[in-house]
């Protein structure tokens, strides 16, 4: 008698939930880290999905079944388009509304909420998911995430960056039957068209309202304050984004709109907010392009005296050594330094003639200087 395999076909119907059973779909990820497209095929994001709508807001089932959840939609493209032909854009954003108002009440909680935040970032570099998260009022959600200063404000930030910025996409080929599928549900979404809507709906609820006073002072990490048997208090930091990470999320997002903003309509309107209060907000993109300046002179020291460490580069090609290098320097404040001269450039260009004209034009300041030249 010859013994035959059972086949990897699952359907995933049950509605029961035990910690054995995503604990199982981890191993076989560990394992077989190729048959998580199969897995999400099969019912797998449903499944999924469905049990993060369950009562209560929190249990321990929701918080595996989150991280669960974030790690299949970071290890394939198809995954995430999976997400989002299954409504599962709607139902993050379900769930992610409840903590608009309300900061979540433990630390296994917050790491709830931080995972459902992060499905949300890894579905948005899609066209198609921004389009359904434009659709499922999205937007008008994290603006109000914004207002109201809660826990969510700082992933917000996060989510607003991955929607407004356009992301390029490499297909995933690694298969015939992985790219007939990719064929037969890519969604035709004109990437530029869709950030160009997100765009124009921000500044239209008054986007702008918000993300200038944050660009003007740059929120603080949240703390999670627990009381000890004595009479001290402990302050314990989250898990979250932190200040410098949130500053680089509102300088993506005022240079993402300046951007795509339609210049007819939504661009002036963003262009008129660095003339308000005597030119503060230009004061302000002075002041973090000399703070980005100097951390990037800090890092590009860091970088040479490692270009030097001839040990480190052993087996490296000459290529990998500068694309290396170039990675530090991104990742050391030349980034977001980049972004701040964008920035500069297209309101000294197209903003109001005072910027250039007035009492800047004297200034021996930085970009100004540079921009005078």
């Amino acid at each position: 008698m010859t013994y035959r395999p059972r086949s990897h076909h699952v359907t995933f119907r049950s509605n029961s939930l035990h910690f054995s059973s995503p604990g199982i779909v981890e191993s076989l990820l560990e394992i077989r880290p190729d048959m998580n497209v199969t897995m999400a095929n099969q019912g797998l994001f449903a499944w999924l999905l469905r049990r993060l709508q369950k009562r209560p807001v929190f249990d321990k089932n929701k918080l595996y079944v989150s991280e669960l959840l974030s790690i299949l939609l970071q290890m394939d493209e198809a995954n995430r388009r999976q997400l989002g032909e299954v409504d599962g854009i709607d139902i993050l954003l379900q769930q992610l509304s409840v903590y608009k108002r309300h900061d979540p009440g433990s630390q296994e909680e917050i790491e709830l909420m931080l995972n459902l935040f992060d499905c949300l970032c890894s579905s948005l570099m899609l066209p198609e998911n921004k389009d359904r998260f434009l659709k499922g009022e999205g937007i008008q959600l994290m603006n109000l995430m914004l207002r109201e200063k809660h826990m969510s404000r700082d992933s917000a930030l996060r989510v607003l960056d991955y929607t407004l910025c356009p992301v390029s996409q490499l297909m995933d080929q690694n298969t015939n039957e992985l790219q007939s599928h990719q064929k037969s549900t890519i969604n035709t979404v004109d990437p530029e068209a869709v950030v160009i809507a997100n765009c124009s709906k921000f500044i239209e609820i008054l986007g702008l309202r918000t993300i200038f006073p944050l660009f003007m002072h740059c929120p603080r990490e949240h703390a999670l304050r627990s009381t000890s048997s004595g009479s001290k208090t402990k302050v314990k930091v989250i898990s979250g984004p932190t200040a410098a990470e949130m500053e680089e999320h509102v300088i993506n997002i005022i240079s993402a709109l300046l951007r795509h903003s339609p210049p007819e309509t939504f661009k002036s309107r963003v262009l008129a907010k660095f003339v308000e209060n005597d030119h503060e907000k230009v004061d302000r993109l002075i002041e973090l392009h000399l703070k980005y300046l100097d951390i990037v002179k800090a890092t590009n020291s860091k970088v040479e005296a490692m270009r030097r460490n001839e040990k480190k580069w052993i087996g490296y090609t000459r290529e990998e050594v500068e694309t290396e290098l170039m990675l530090k320097r991104l990742e050391g404040g030349l980034l977001p330094l980049q972004v701040l001269d964008v920035i500069i450039l297209d309101v000294c260009v197209n903003g109001a003639p005072t910027i250039f004209t007035g009492a800047y034009a004297t200034q021996n300041c930085g970009p100004f200087q540079l921009l005078g030249n």
